[in-house]
């Protein structure tokens, strides 16, 4: 932590504060917690302390510009997500003003002194930079992880509870049930005593390959989603709904071609694991991921062969 008053002699009440614990860890004889693949001490509550600090110091508002970890292996960044969120909400109750959090990063990075070794991978989404296509160039194929679903559960199921989006209590609890978390003092990842959610993969009516998956909220059960489509490689927010005539996925994405909220609702139904969706606009099926084998069922066509997930509690 730093506050350079040298900051105030050129603009009067610029002075800033800011800090880091990057220190590779590995081989020193300290005790400590948890180190993630870099070398770095995990210590969630550092940043409820760090948050405090400037709050009881300077009576300032806090901006948490980066807040992540590097894995070559999505093992803990869902864990690390819940934990350190917990931290902020901590802060939150005890009188902080925390003006927002930025997880580090969306997608996996060109690290300064890593490069793109696989030991600095902080992305939400993890990027493959091995495979090429038929000209040899790269894909770039993006793959979600967990870290990603938990920190969309927690944003989720806070603006649930209150307009602000600010992190709840209620929230994390289910996260943590859900994801994991690591002990504020950073000695163990405590597991997730329950599942968070089910893939289904099929295939549109037209032949486009899907995956579907489905969470539900821990404050009132209600279920949401993501729909990927292979052909764009992109994930699409949707919300379970109903109305009169049963349950519809609502789903909606920001449409670049008129820089616009685009939206789409979709009629479904559900039977012995399979969810069949109709629109106006095609006819659309996925298949549990429990399935082990191709199924035909309702207006599908064919179905993809399911990955071993596992299934909600």
């Amino acid at each position: 932590m730093y506050h350079d008053p040298l900051l105030d002699l050129v603009v009067p009440g610029l002075g800033f504060i800011g800090g880091n614990n990057h220190n590779n860890l590995y081989g020193e004889p300290d005790d400590r917690g948890i180190l993630n693949d870099l070398g770095w001490e995990i210590y969630p509550q550092g940043l409820h302390d760090v948050i405090m600090q400037v709050k009881n110091s300077w009576n300032l508002p806090v901006l948490i510009t980066e807040n992540g970890t590097p894995e070559r292996a999505d093992r803990n960044r869902a864990p690390h997500v819940v934990a350190h969120l917990r931290e902020v909400q901590k802060a939150i109750d005890d009188g902080a003003t925390v003006l927002g959090f930025m997880h580090w990063s969306l997608l996996d990075n060109w690290e300064l002194q890593e490069g793109y070794r696989a030991n600095s991978q902080f992305g939400l989404f993890h990027v493959d930079r091995s495979e090429v296509d038929a000209n040899g160039s790269l894909v770039l194929h993006r793959a979600m992880t967990e870290g990603a679903l938990a920190y969309q559960q927690v944003i989720f199921e806070s603006r649930a509870a209150n307009g602000s989006g600010l992190p709840t209590g209620a929230a994390l609890d289910s996260a943590e049930r859900k994801f994991g978390t690591i002990a504020s003092d950073g000695s163990k990842v405590v597991p997730p005593t329950k599942t968070h959610g089910r893939f289904w993969e099929g295939k549109l009516a037209d032949g486009t390959s899907v995956s579907v998956y489905l969470g539900y909220t821990g404050v009132d059960g209600k279920l949401f989603g993501l729909l990927f489509r292979k052909n764009d490689r992109v994930w699409h927010n949707f919300d379970v709904r109903r109305d009169a005539q049963g349950f519809f996925f609502h789903e909606s994405w920001f449409d670049d071609a008129t820089n616009a909220v685009a939206t789409a609702d979709h009629r479904v139904s559900y039977a012995s694991d399979v969810w069949t969706f109709s629109s106006a606009r095609s006819q659309r099926s996925a298949v549990s991921t429990r399935e082990r084998s191709p199924v035909i069922s309702g207006a599908s066509r064919d179905w993809a062969r399911s990955r071993n997930l596992p299934s909600s509690p």
